[in-house]
């Protein structure tokens, strides 16, 4: 069968190690959000290669078994959707799609990652991270690059958008609406017309529901949010005891004194934003477990 990895695989240490320039490989070294329109062949993984990013994707996101050979291609007659499903078993790993709608994309994929996301029939992206503004996506040639969410999300809505535009902008165009305000008012009757139109074009990455426990928790963040919620409760705890501790001092004292009922009463406002942080990291808490029990 044949092979369609192009590039050898690296060990953790050497996709770590900085070259000559002291660059880290795989890292946006411009630092710059990069445009999809013109970038998109370099950026985007062909139906082709689909196993190869996985593979590399599940190893950059330190989810799965990276170990495992796969070299069976995507074939063209068959969903994404379902050979994603199928593959990712074999790293140990699932594929879990989102669903989301055309008005809504750029919200959901601000926060949907590790992911492979589909932007063309034959074109996909695999999302490291992100935030409102880019993306942090995986090239075919190991680079790390930035995208500009916007374009990415425009892209995808092309094709559902592409009749109605024409129709729009002669509408737009005989309404005599401002060219400041053109783009605005477009996106604007687009999402109305096409909003609510469906997406699932897009999987999520995730360990194995017979992961190692410990990989699960540090995933939904069980760790992190176990340590706030501990934190918080100790120094409440001990804030409250330094608040009784005055008291009694006063009382055996006989006497009132200004200043340490002035500490006492700066003891009991800490002790409320105190309160606030662990009621919320042990929301948190509950939140991510609970997620992790239902899957």
């Amino acid at each position: 069968m044949k092979n369609y990895r192009s590039t050898p695989k690296q060990s953790v240490a050497e996709a770590r190690s900085p070259d000559e320039a002291g660059n880290f490989p795989g890292r946006d070294r411009e630092g710059a959000v990069l445009n999809l329109q013109s970038d998109q062949l370099p950026l985007a993984w062909p139906r082709a290669r689909l196993a190869d990013a996985l593979c590399e994707l599940a190893a950059r996101a330190g989810i799965g078994d990276r170990a495992k050979e796969f070299t069976t291609p995507c074939a063209s007659d068959m969903d994404p959707g379902e050979w994603l499903d199928w593959a990712a078993k074999h790293f140990a790993c699932e594929a879990e799609p989102i669903e989301s709608t055309l008005r809504d994309l750029e919200r959901d994929l601000a926060r949907a990652h590790p992911s492979i996301l589909q932007v063309s029939e034959t074109s996909f992206l695999t999302v490291l991270d992100g935030n409102e503004r880019k993306l942090r996506v995986l090239t075919p040639a190991g680079e790390v690059r930035g995208v500009a969410l916007p374009d990415i999300c425009d892209l995808i809505r092309k094709p559902a958008e592409q009749d109605h535009r024409v129709a729009l902008a002669s509408l737009l165009e005989s309404a005599a609406i401002p060219d400041g305000l053109q783009a605005r008012t477009m996106r604007f009757l687009l999402n109305d017309q096409l909003g609510n139109k469906r997406f699932d074009r897009c999987w999520l990455l995730r360990p194995h529901a017979g992961a190692n426990p410990r990989r699960l928790l540090r995933e939904t963040g069980a760790f992190q949010n176990a340590g706030v919620l501990i934190g918080a409760h100790t120094v409440q705890y001990l804030l409250w005891l330094a608040s009784w501790a005055i008291l009694g001092r006063l009382s055996l004292q006989g006497r009132m004194d200004t200043g340490w009922l002035i500490a006492w009463a700066l003891l009991l406002f800490t002790i409320v934003p105190c309160q606030v942080l662990t009621t919320w990291g042990q929301g948190l808490f509950a939140i991510g477990l609970g997620g992790l029990l239902k899957r």
